[in-house]
Protein backbone atom coordinates (compact mmCIF):
# COMPACT_ATOMS: atom_id res chain seq x y z
CA UNK A 1 0.00 0.00 0.00
CA UNK A 2 1.75 3.43 -1.00
CA UNK A 3 1.11 6.35 0.82
CA UNK A 4 1.00 9.62 -0.94
CA UNK A 5 3.83 11.38 0.88
CA UNK A 6 7.30 10.51 1.56
CA UNK A 7 6.46 8.36 4.43
CA UNK A 8 6.02 5.02 3.69
CA UNK A 9 4.48 1.80 6.08
CA UNK A 10 7.91 -0.31 6.23
CA UNK A 11 9.90 2.86 7.21
CA UNK A 12 7.46 3.28 10.52
CA UNK A 13 7.59 -0.90 10.56
CA UNK A 14 11.13 -0.85 11.96
CA UNK A 15 10.26 1.93 14.76
CA UNK A 16 7.71 -0.33 16.01
CA UNK A 17 9.84 -3.21 16.02
CA UNK A 18 11.91 -1.19 18.26
CA UNK A 19 9.07 -0.55 20.56
CA UNK A 20 7.48 -4.17 20.40
CA UNK A 21 10.59 -5.48 21.29
CA UNK A 22 10.74 -2.78 24.51
CA UNK A 23 7.20 -4.01 25.15
CA UNK A 24 8.60 -7.69 25.29
CA UNK A 25 10.98 -6.79 27.86
CA UNK A 26 8.40 -4.86 29.47
CA UNK A 27 6.18 -8.41 29.62
CA UNK A 28 9.18 -9.96 30.96
CA UNK A 29 9.74 -7.27 33.84
CA UNK A 30 6.35 -8.18 34.95
CA UNK A 31 6.91 -11.85 34.99
CA UNK A 32 9.72 -11.91 36.65
CA UNK A 33 8.04 -8.68 39.47
CA UNK A 34 5.33 -11.20 40.14
CA UNK A 35 7.14 -14.28 40.36
CA UNK A 36 9.74 -12.82 43.13
CA UNK A 37 6.90 -11.28 44.65
CA UNK A 38 5.41 -15.18 44.80
CA UNK A 39 8.72 -16.64 46.07
CA UNK A 40 9.19 -14.15 48.31
CA UNK A 41 12.37 -12.72 47.24
CA UNK A 42 12.79 -9.00 46.59
CA UNK A 43 11.40 -7.31 43.80
CA UNK A 44 12.30 -5.25 40.98
CA UNK A 45 12.64 -1.26 42.15
CA UNK A 46 10.40 0.22 40.21
CA UNK A 47 8.93 -1.76 37.82
CA UNK A 48 5.43 -0.48 37.37
CA UNK A 49 6.87 2.47 36.59
CA UNK A 50 9.17 1.10 33.74
CA UNK A 51 5.74 -0.50 32.46
CA UNK A 52 4.11 2.28 32.64
CA UNK A 53 6.29 5.11 31.03
CA UNK A 54 7.28 2.07 28.30
CA UNK A 55 3.47 0.71 27.73
CA UNK A 56 2.72 5.00 27.03
CA UNK A 57 5.50 5.52 24.33
CA UNK A 58 4.77 2.61 22.24
CA UNK A 59 1.35 3.17 22.35
CA UNK A 60 1.96 6.71 20.46
CA UNK A 61 4.86 5.18 18.75
CA UNK A 62 2.43 2.71 16.70
CA UNK A 63 -0.10 5.26 16.77
CA UNK A 64 1.60 6.46 13.34
CA UNK A 65 2.20 3.26 11.76
CA UNK A 66 -1.14 1.98 12.36
CA UNK A 67 -3.12 4.89 11.11
CA UNK A 68 -1.12 5.10 7.99
CA UNK A 69 -1.63 1.26 7.50
CA UNK A 70 -5.38 0.91 8.25
CA UNK A 71 -4.39 -1.33 10.76
CA UNK A 72 -6.71 0.14 13.24
CA UNK A 73 -9.66 -1.67 14.47
CA UNK A 74 -13.21 -0.95 11.94
CA UNK A 75 -16.76 -1.54 12.36
CA UNK A 76 -17.84 -2.56 8.62
CA UNK A 77 -20.93 -4.39 9.89
CA UNK A 78 -22.99 -1.55 8.49
CA UNK A 79 -20.41 -0.13 5.57
CA UNK A 80 -20.13 -3.59 3.80
CA UNK A 81 -23.62 -3.04 3.36
CA UNK A 82 -23.43 0.08 0.92
CA UNK A 83 -21.53 0.82 -2.12
CA UNK A 84 -17.93 1.54 -2.55
CA UNK A 85 -18.70 5.27 -3.21
CA UNK A 86 -20.73 5.15 0.66
CA UNK A 87 -17.81 3.42 1.76
CA UNK A 88 -15.33 5.75 0.53
CA UNK A 89 -17.17 8.25 1.93
CA UNK A 90 -17.32 7.10 5.39
CA UNK A 91 -13.99 6.29 5.58
CA UNK A 92 -13.51 9.94 4.75
CA UNK A 93 -15.78 11.11 7.70
CA UNK A 94 -13.55 8.92 9.92
CA UNK A 95 -10.35 9.79 8.64
CA UNK A 96 -11.59 13.78 8.99
CA UNK A 97 -12.78 12.75 12.96
CA UNK A 98 -9.12 11.21 13.34
CA UNK A 99 -7.61 13.94 12.01
CA UNK A 100 -9.40 16.17 14.48
CA UNK A 101 -9.34 13.93 17.75
CA UNK A 102 -5.18 13.42 16.38
CA UNK A 103 -4.74 17.01 16.82
CA UNK A 104 -6.51 17.49 19.77
CA UNK A 105 -4.06 14.76 21.26
CA UNK A 106 -1.26 16.43 19.85
CA UNK A 107 -2.08 19.88 21.44
CA UNK A 108 -3.40 18.85 24.92
CA UNK A 109 0.49 16.65 24.76
CA UNK A 110 2.26 19.65 24.15
CA UNK A 111 0.35 21.83 27.00
CA UNK A 112 1.50 19.00 29.14
CA UNK A 113 4.98 18.90 27.96
CA UNK A 114 5.54 22.25 28.08
CA UNK A 115 3.82 22.46 31.88
CA UNK A 116 6.28 19.64 32.88
CA UNK A 117 9.94 20.64 30.71
CA UNK A 118 12.18 22.45 34.02
CA UNK A 119 14.30 24.24 30.59
CA UNK A 120 14.43 27.18 29.15
CA UNK A 121 14.91 31.03 29.17
CA UNK A 122 11.13 33.02 30.22
CA UNK A 123 11.95 34.56 26.58
CA UNK A 124 11.84 30.57 25.09
CA UNK A 125 8.64 29.92 26.85
CA UNK A 126 7.05 33.18 25.33
CA UNK A 127 7.75 32.00 22.12
CA UNK A 128 6.69 28.52 22.56
CA UNK A 129 3.93 29.30 24.30
CA UNK A 130 5.59 27.23 27.57
CA UNK A 131 3.87 29.39 30.29
CA UNK A 132 6.41 29.61 33.19
CA UNK A 133 9.15 26.87 34.29
CA UNK A 134 7.91 24.90 37.16
CA UNK A 135 8.79 24.96 40.45
CA UNK A 136 10.16 21.94 40.52
CA UNK A 137 11.04 18.98 38.28
CA UNK A 138 8.49 16.31 38.35
CA UNK A 139 9.62 13.16 39.00
CA UNK A 140 8.35 9.55 39.06
CA UNK A 141 8.00 8.39 42.76
CA UNK A 142 10.74 5.21 43.06
CA UNK A 143 13.07 5.69 40.17
CA UNK A 144 13.25 9.36 39.74
CA UNK A 145 12.86 9.69 36.16
CA UNK A 146 11.74 13.11 35.13
CA UNK A 147 8.29 13.18 33.76
CA UNK A 148 9.34 15.35 30.57
CA UNK A 149 11.27 13.10 29.27
CA UNK A 150 8.37 10.51 28.54
CA UNK A 151 6.09 13.58 27.55
CA UNK A 152 8.39 14.44 24.77
CA UNK A 153 8.82 10.80 23.48
CA UNK A 154 5.14 10.78 23.49
CA UNK A 155 4.78 14.21 22.12
CA UNK A 156 6.88 12.86 19.11
CA UNK A 157 4.42 10.06 18.02
CA UNK A 158 1.52 12.17 18.88
CA UNK A 159 2.72 14.84 16.47
CA UNK A 160 3.47 12.09 13.91
CA UNK A 161 0.08 10.75 14.45
CA UNK A 162 -1.63 14.06 13.83
CA UNK A 163 0.73 14.95 10.51
CA UNK A 164 -0.44 11.08 9.30
CA UNK A 165 -3.78 11.53 9.88
CA UNK A 166 -4.23 15.33 8.59
CA UNK A 167 -2.65 13.90 5.10
CA UNK A 168 -4.77 10.83 5.13
CA UNK A 169 -7.90 12.99 5.26
CA UNK A 170 -6.28 15.50 2.36
CA UNK A 171 -5.24 12.30 0.51
CA UNK A 172 -9.29 11.33 0.88
CA UNK A 173 -10.70 14.75 0.13
CA UNK A 174 -8.51 15.06 -3.09
CA UNK A 175 -9.85 11.67 -4.29
CA UNK A 176 -6.36 9.74 -3.83
CA UNK A 177 -6.40 6.15 -2.90
CA UNK A 178 -3.88 5.95 0.39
Amino acid sequence: MKFPIPLRAKNGAGLCAVWGVLLILAALITVISVGTRAVGLEVISGDFELIELATGIAVFSFLPWGHMTGAHVRVDVLAARFGSRAFRVLGGISDGLVALIATVILWRFYLGFAEKFPYGSEAFRSVFSMGSKPFYPETTYELQIQIWLPYGFCLIGAALFALVAILKFTADIQGKKP
